[in-house]
């Protein structure tokens, strides 16, 4: 005997388009971010740029972790307006953005360049926008926070079965809270 179902009504999520999801996600974290940032003692400039940021790196994290794209779209714009702002925060200029995002880049490439492309052209994109937004100061801090994050998600990953040795995983999540707890340092 057959059994009938039920037809499967949608939910009001599957109603709304996915960027709409990941945009009003990206904009909580961002109030979140700059609110604690400016609870810190930053000027209101710091905390609006922190914001900014914050909701331009969740956006991105949760793109790539539904799409596994970075999309240029995104990244070239922030990278641009993160060097040409640079001269607004209290704690970098200019000359610490680039150099901030030049070690990113650098070093990302090499770690691609060494793994044989475990970390490919979006991670390099989404690290030297970090780098640029939170200067050479700030970015062993995110390295650290993005490393440790990432090896703790493969290896979750990995006891749960979810993805095999050779796998790859999503990365833009964990080199965005990397982002975002420099930006908060």
């Amino acid at each position: 005997m057959r059994s009938q179902s039920a037809p499967v009504r949608p939910s009001f999520v599957s109603l709304v388009p996915m960027w709409a999801v990941h945009l009003s996600l990206a904009l909580v974290a961002g109030i979140a971010i700059g609110g604690r940032a400016s609870a810190t003692g930053g000027s209101v400039l710091d905390a609006a740029l922190s914001a900014v940021f914050g909701v331009t790196f969740v956006w991105l994290a949760l793109h790539d972790a539904a799409t596994r794209i970075i999309p240029n779209r995104v990244v070239y714009p922030a990278a641009v307006l993160a060097l040409a702002i640079s001269w607004a925060w209290d704690t970098r200029g200019p000359l610490d953005a680039a150099a901030g995002g030049a070690l990113a880049f650098g070093g990302i490439a090499i770690l691609g360049w060494c793994t044989g492309g475990g970390l490919g052209g979006g991670d390099l994109k989404m690290g030297t926008l970090v780098g640029l937004v939170v200067g050479y100061g700030a970015l062993p801090l995110a390295a650290i926070v993005t490393a440790v994050s990432g090896g703790v998600v493969a290896i979750a990953l990995l006891v749960s079965g979810q993805v095999g040795r050779g796998g790859s995983i999503a990365y833009a999540p964990c080199i965005a809270l990397g982002g975002i707890v420099a930006l908060l340092h």
